[in-house]
């Protein structure tokens, strides 16, 4: 697999335009993309993987059974599938390898592209994720009843504790996190810093952290490997009082000498994967066996501000005679604000 990821990494990317065409910059010159991030790289290495099971990933000539790999995958959601067969594009785009099986899968991950896109535009959530959707008053109880466990078992004032109550204070701050920031799973990759080592950083740096001031009294997550970091910088959010409690009791008693501010059992930071596991696992124990992710999570929390909003503007919209993105574009305004 490392020499795959390799030929990911030495490929040059070029942004495009809607209609397929390459974006130029002023010169006529096609625009690159900046080189890909680690996190996605690892997780082309970790689909491709899954995907190729024991099968050679030297010689990709097992691939020309699409039929077999369609089978293989039919049973995952319409948009793992779609992650799936777009790392197979990826590889075969990068290896050289069986040019002629591309434009079939990029033909099969468009489709589902346009199934998922679909999906998405009517406002409704899908079959398959309805009996996991639960409204933002029962994800809050959860974290009030994980809360109430920790203030029961007095963790904050014992001397010792075991596995299970340090995996609990854990689980407290990171549902504590999503309940106020509904972020993907880098949440899982922060690691803690101080201000001055902060500062020191190079420009270039776009990790996720916990910038500690020198008292533990001011902390900030500084976001800047996520998935839409290109587009949209770095992401700095403030870390209110209960959090901030929460993290000083955490970062000096549970997990003193680590700069990983969240880990697994053995003290090595939590992966993505991990924190995916820790929120199914809570969701199921403590919702009646719902199954919570953090993209659940992030559609729990803007359906629970804009559900409603979204489809009355959707009503009003088609009595206008227009789509609701004209009616944003167009006609809804904000008042100019006096000039002082």
């Amino acid at each position: 697999m490392d020499e795959i990821i390799k030929a990911i990494k030495s490929q040059k990317q070029f942004y495009k335009n809607k209609d397929g065409s390459f974006k130029e910059d002023t010169d006529g010159n096609k625009q690159p993309k900046p080189p890909l991030k680690e996190s996605t790289l690892k997780t082309y290495s970790a689909n491709f993987k899954k995907v190729a099971g024991s099968k050679s990933l030297t010689d990709l000539s097992w691939l020309k059974d699409i039929d077999a790999i369609k089978e293989q995958l039919k049973d995952l959601s319409k948009n793992t599938q779609k992650n799936y067969y777009n790392v197979i594009v990826v590889v075969l785009q990068a290896t050289g390898q069986e040019p002629e099986l591309i434009p079939k899968y990029i033909a099969l991950r468009d489709e589902l592209y346009k199934v998922y896109d679909d999906q998405n535009k009517t406002g409704i959530i899908s079959d398959k994720q309805a009996p996991n959707f639960v409204t933002k008053e029962a994800f809050d109880k959860m974290v009030n009843t994980v809360s109430q466990q920790v203030k029961t078992l007095e963790l904050k004032s014992k001397n010792k504790t075991n596995k299970e109550e340090k995996n609990l204070f854990q689980l407290l701050i990171i549902l504590k996190f999503y309940q106020i920031y509904p972020l993907r799973n880098e949440l899982a990759t922060i690691k803690k810093i101080s201000e001055v080592d902060f500062k020191k950083l190079p420009d270039d740096d776009k990790g996720n952290y916990l910038i500690v001031g020198d008292d533990n009294r001011r902390m900030k997550l500084s976001l800047g490997d996520f998935k839409t970091a290109t587009s949209y910088g770095t992401n700095e959010l403030p870390v209110g009082v209960v959090l901030k409690r929460l993290l000083n009791t955490w970062l000096t008693k549970f997990n003193p000498d680590n700069e990983n501010v969240f880990v697994q059992t053995n003290g090595e930071q939590l992966t993505k994967n991990n924190l995916t596991k820790m929120l199914t696992r809570a969701s199921i124990k403590y919702m009646d066996g719902k199954k919570i992710s953090t993209t659940m999570i992030r559609k729990i929390y803007a359906s629970d501000l804009f559900a409603e909003k979204n489809q009355k503007q959707k009503k009003v919209a088609k009595m206008m005679g227009h789509s609701a993105d004209t009616q944003n574009k167009v006609y809804v305004k904000v008042a100019q604000k006096d000039q002082e």
